[in-house]
């Protein structure tokens, strides 16, 4: 039931996001300033993907998190470092343990 709810999501999703497309500026009118913010989280966003079943949830999440909230938002270190972890132990606690949702444990013994 589940890959056809997400399947029915998405398609619901592009035709809203196909039926507003005239709202949207046309691409010579785009101001392109936040480009290298947008190209940090992409790069991030796929070295995790990428490391995902190499290092596991815990270890990739963490590392994303604190790389997007330190090096991109340019937050303190502590604070960066709390919440990736904090944010990181909640989901896995909710996926593993909650939903039962194997996830790569990669490096981790556990």
């Amino acid at each position: 039931m589940l890959p056809t709810l997400v399947i029915g999501l998405m398609i619901l999703f592009g035709l809203a996001l196909v039926a507003s497309a005239g709202a949207s500026p046309r691409w010579a009118e785009i101001e392109w300033r936040d480009l290298p913010h947008a190209l940090r989280v992409i790069a991030i966003a796929a070295t995790a993907t990428a490391l995902y079943t190499v290092l596991g949830f815990i270890v990739t999440m963490s590392l994303m998190l604190f790389a997007l909230i330190f090096a991109v938002e340019r937050r303190r270190i502590v604070r960066a470092a709390a919440v990736s972890i904090g944010v990181t132990l909640l989901a896995y606690l909710l996926f593993n343990t909650l939903l039962k949702s194997p996830l790569p444990q990669g490096i981790m013994p556990f």
